[in-house]
């Protein structure tokens, strides 16, 4: 069997393109929260950078994560504060790649890698307010040599969240994945 040719949906990337806010970033992962609106979590991006005359916006990026929310009918909210990062860092050389999360009860958590120098085999996980996002704080642990949240799944039914990891990631080398399961109420 041959697989379908996949092709670049021109309507649903329309509700992306913007000339304000968020106007290009890097990477995706979309985690859908319980008041019906979805959050969208990327790599580096351009803030307020689009030159109307022009067309065009900066070569380098402002920021090294950002955030959008929408809601159904697709209506586009940047969610970082200015020129910050929406995840921020308190070292000036290092910031925080999002990678995927989920909510639980009154707080989204989302996993993270550190960038900026060295491997990095903690896992970060940043915690924000719902439905508000405002940014609470962000823990990190160290577990395995494993980065974990590149995928990240929750079954509220039965109480128990899975992410999936990479054991010593690095990208000149063969990488192990592995699946951790915990429970969503302790």
């Amino acid at each position: 069997t041959k697989a379908p040719e996949a092709i670049i949906d021109s309507a649903f990337l329309q509700y992306f393109r913007q000339t304000n806010g968020l106007t290009a970033a890097q990477g995706t992962n979309s985690i859908l929260l319980s008041n019906g609106k979805t959050l969208w979590l990327f790599g580096n991006g351009h803030i307020d950078d689009y030159d109307a005359l022009s067309g065009l916006i900066a070569c380098t990026t402002n920021v090294k994560n950002a955030a959008m929310l929408s809601d159904s009918n697709f209506t586009m909210q940047t969610l970082n504060i200015g020129m910050n990062d929406f995840i921020p860092s308190n070292e000036h050389t290092k910031y925080f790649t999002p990678l995927h999360g989920y909510e639980y009860n009154d707080t989204v958590y989302i996993f993270a890698k550190k960038e900026g120098g060295g491997v990095n085999t903690r896992t970060y996980l940043a915690k924000f307010t719902m439905p508000t996002l405002q940014y609470l704080s962000i823990d990190s642990f160290n577990f395995n040599n494993t980065n974990y949240g590149y995928t990240v799944f929750s079954d509220t039914a039965k109480g128990f969240c899975f992410i999936y990891g990479l054991y010593q990631p690095n990208v000149t080398s063969d990488n192990a994945m592995y699946l951790a399961r915990f429970s969503l109420t302790t």
